[in-house]
């Protein structure tokens, strides 16, 4: 794994969980947008890093990669399903079974209705699409990788024009069950991670590698800061972007073009690759996905304790101390829980 990226999950992943805290009856809804968008495309630079070579050898199998993919996030969204059931239960709140059948089969995405993919533990709607994703890689990874640069080109812009058509036509009401959640239009962002991966293997990296790390460590510096200024105009751009603009296509650029810098400056990086390759944030990556799976309980939890000893409960309040115990809680699942059930399981099935 690039350092970078580990650490970059994290970033990522918290504004996620800033995106489900009220802010001064305001929503952060850029950080949750943002953080998908970013986890879909890293998903597809990422495994095409991890089993591209594989896949263009013919060694590649698509079951145990299923399996083992589906070993390390199942049981865990299992878990947080019912724990949320369960908060539900207690303020009297009943889910119909009808609507946990295909959260439990990692379909609910499919339903283009928010009752459905984000029932219980909302933010798991989230594996339904990568689950599609991790499904339609190979075949995805081969059009990308090998077909000719005009023939992706002309695939790239035919699918855009399409994507276009459809967010116009899409009713307002369903733009985050179309646009936002559903496995057929976040697929592009998977391809773009693939894309990218085209890119990164390009000889004109070599170029641009040498161009930034060639030269002074504040050259890297410098790109790694513009990098960050990218992101922020892009937060400023997205408070004028129409919602079904907003929710994924402002991200297939700027994404891309931000984790291109920093795995072009994960060696010989600037003052801000030496932050993300430090130990603390390098732990706090490799604890993200858990974070991500139990942020919305941590939250729900920590919001009923703060308003039962406090009458004004503030964002930043509950902030300063969700952040904390989610970390916490997060650490000690990945520890005690997940990683465990893991080597158990994968021990049994491969």
């Amino acid at each position: 794994m690039i350092k970078d990226l580990q650490s970059l999950r994290f970033i990522f992943v918290l504004l996620v969980f800033m995106s489900h805290i009220t802010w001064t009856d305001t929503s952060f809804d850029f950080g949750g947008e943002c953080g998908v968008a970013f986890f879909f495309i890293l998903s597809g630079f990422v495994l095409s890093v991890g089993f591209g070579a594989k896949v263009e050898t013919g060694m590649f199998r698509r079951r145990p990669f299923l399996i083992k993919q589906l070993l390390k996030f199942y049981p865990l969204h299992i878990i947080m399903m019912i724990v949320m059931l369960l908060m539900d239960m207690r303020i009297g709140m009943y889910t119909e079974p009808y609507l946990l059948l295909p959260n439990i089969l990692l379909l609910q995405s499919w339903f283009p209705d928010d009752k459905f993919y984000f029932v219980a533990n909302g933010s798991s709607w989230f594996l339904s699409d990568m689950m599609f994703f991790y499904l339609m890689f190979p075949l995805l990874y081969r059009k990308i990788m090998k077909d000719s640069i005009n023939h992706v080109a002309t695939m790239a812009i035919i699918v855009f024009l399409m994507w276009i058509a459809l967010s116009f036509s899409v009713p307002e009401n369903k733009i985050n069950a179309i646009l936002y959640a559903s496995p057929m239009t976040r697929i592009i962002d998977f391809a773009v991670g693939i894309l990218l991966y085209r890119v990164f293997t390009s000889d004109i990296t070599d170029k641009i590698s040498v161009c930034i790390n060639g030269k002074s460590p504040l050259t890297a510096g410098f790109t790694e800061l513009s990098a960050v200024i990218m992101m922020y105009l892009t937060y400023i751009a997205y408070q004028y972007m129409p919602a079904n603009i907003r929710c994924s296509a402002l991200f297939w650029f700027i994404i891309p073009a931000f984790i291109y810098i920093f795995v072009i400056t994960d060696r010989q990086g600037g003052i801000v690759t030496k932050i993300l390759q430090s130990k603390t944030m390098m732990w706090l990556g490799s604890i993200s996905f858990e974070f991500y799976m139990i942020h919305m309980a941590v939250l729900r939890l920590t919001g009923n304790i703060l308003r039962s000893t406090t009458a004004d409960v503030s964002a930043i309040l509950l902030f300063f101390v969700a952040l904390p115990l989610t970390v916490f809680a997060s650490f000690i699942t990945k520890k005690y829980l997940v990683g465990k059930i893991y080597s158990h399981l994968i021990k049994r099935v491969i």
